[in-house]
């Protein structure tokens, strides 16, 4: 059994070891402990990863015949891509249970079923190279997170927002699984290695391609696919909204770079000016949006739908220093913008209000919160100094080479996004306490302390050391060698 094989399973062994638990302390602490051994295994793999191999690494074949009446194999490896995305979804798994750690489940074994599932797919999805089995991968996360949302949200609304989530998620990915049914028919062949290879039809990429993008719009989100958003991230417990900021947002970008852009390099070249279009409308319209919302949350999660639209916008260029940049801002979003809606869940836990009007002057109150949401807003903002800032410039320089006009415009959109942060930071630090204010007079746990400094350390941290740059150089100019 190799090392790939190893971590998919672990999550499953551990969810055996969970069943037999019945005490619901000891079971926290283990569900806790056991996401942490996940991440170390997973952090394992960037030590042993070699960046000298152009191949995709800890590569392993799994041959079934229940599908097709042939071999369909199962096929798992890594490259430079997948590794980051494996270590940020698996140390993000364990920060998104510590910051539910006190909260009171009316099923605790059932939550971490839920967990535990999503974190054995979600390796799946990063470390499979059949399209068929990431597509399953891929898939089985909708259910997992619509019950997330569905079953532990705080409030009534939580039945329509895991609702919208499901139709909006699921809708596109039958389009998806057409394509792959198509490519197999095609070509007898679903490996990711063997299609890269594989010179297709321009008039059939395009075919394909589309089927991919409904699919891949639809989790990003781009505008028109971005309505369950919103209500999902907002209705969603902590753990949802930050599995969702962090991890499920990236799986529509990771799935446009490693199938369109990678696989169908003529129908990418024919459809950016599309993806490009439909970025640009989504960074403005989410950041107006953002600037007029009432409810933090809300606030926080129309601002991730504008952070989305550079990355897809950084992507599509096809220029290495903006497909890198991309890479580099939604790891940093899934940082700053997981720790944003931490905090603002903190602040409704103490108030039973996320209306921005009913905070003000609590930076008296707690200081330690009002310097965390600071420096996080700051991050959100890709202020100088932040790993955000690192990927909005590179975005921006490698925009610059070939489209001067329009970068021009899309960095004016830094405007909304300082207006929107400052108005939400400003309003509920400073000022004369309300007199709901004068109720909140608790400031961080030491819990909910240690649950954001990894989030807060990493946005700065990694604003300064770059060497995980290394990782993306060879996977995009791989890919980006097709498109010379």
């Amino acid at each position: 059994m190799s090392y790939l094989s190893t971590l998919l399973i672990t999550p499953l062994i551990s969810l055996s070891i969970l069943s037999l638990i019945v005490d619901s302390k000891k079971l926290k602490i283990l569900g806790l402990l056991f996401s942490i051994l996940i991440f170390i295994l997973t952090l394992t793999l960037w030590f042993m990863f070699d960046l000298s191999n152009y191949n995709f690494q800890f590569n392993e074949t799994i041959s079934s015949n229940f599908f097709f009446n042939n071999d369909l194999k199962l096929d798992f490896g890594i490259d430079g891509v997948s590794l980051i995305f494996l270590v940020l979804s698996t140390l993000l798994i364990p920060i998104s249970i510590l910051a539910n750690i006190r909260t009171i489940f009316h099923s605790i074994k059932l939550y971490f079923l839920l967990i535990y599932l999503l974190t054995f797919c979600l390796i799946g999805v990063f470390s499979s190279l059949n399209l068929l089995f990431f597509f399953f991968f891929f898939e089985s996360i909708v259910p997992l997170m619509f019950l997330l949302i569905g079953l532990f949200g705080s409030r009534i609304e939580k039945i329509k927002a895991a609702r919208y989530f499901f139709i909006y998620t699921i809708l596109g990915s039958v389009f998806m699984l057409l394509g792959i049914l198509q490519l197999h028919q095609s070509f007898n062949t679903l490996n990711y290695s063997d299609l890269f290879l594989v010179q297709l039809d321009v008039k059939f990429q395009k075919i394909i391609w589309i089927l991919f993008f409904l699919a891949f719009a639809s989790k990003v989100p781009l505008i028109p696919f971005h309505i369950w958003l919103p209500l999902a991230r907002v209705e969603a417990s902590i753990t949802g909204s930050v599995l969702l900021a962090g991890v499920l947002l990236k799986l529509g970008t990771y799935g446009f770079f490693r199938f369109s852009i990678s696989l169908l390099p003529d129908a990418t070249l024919f459809f950016s000016p599309l993806i490009q279009t439909l970025s640009f409308i989504s960074l403005f319209y989410a950041g107006l949006s953002t600037i007029r919302q009432t409810d933090f949350k809300r606030l926080i999660a129309y601002s991730s739908v504008s952070r989305m639209a550079i990355v897809s916008i950084g992507l599509f260029s096809l220029n290495v220093y903006a497909i890198m940049g991309s890479f580099v801002l939604m790891i940093a979003h899934a940082f700053s913008s997981s720790g944003l809606f931490i905090l603002v869940t903190n602040l409704y836990n103490r108030r039973n209000s996320r209306l921005i009007k009913y905070f003000r002057g609590i930076s008296q109150q707690m200081p330690i919160l009002s310097l965390a949401f600071l420096m996080l807003s700051l991050a959100n903002i890709s202020f100088p100094g932040s790993m955000n800032f690192i990927g909005e410039i590179l975005i921006f320089l490698g925009l610059f080479r070939n489209f001067k006009g329009i970068t021009i415009l899309i960095t004016s959109s830094v405007i909304l996004s300082a207006t929107y942060s400052f108005y939400l930071y400003n309003r509920i630090a400073f000022g004369s306490e309300s007199i709901y204010t004068f109720k909140i007079n608790r400031d961080l746990t030491r819990s909910e302390l240690l649950t954001l400094l990894p989030l807060v350390i990493s946005c700065y941290f990694l604003g300064i050391n770059t060497n995980f740059f290394n990782l993306l150089e060879i996977p995009i100019l791989k890919v980006l060698f097709l498109y010379m």
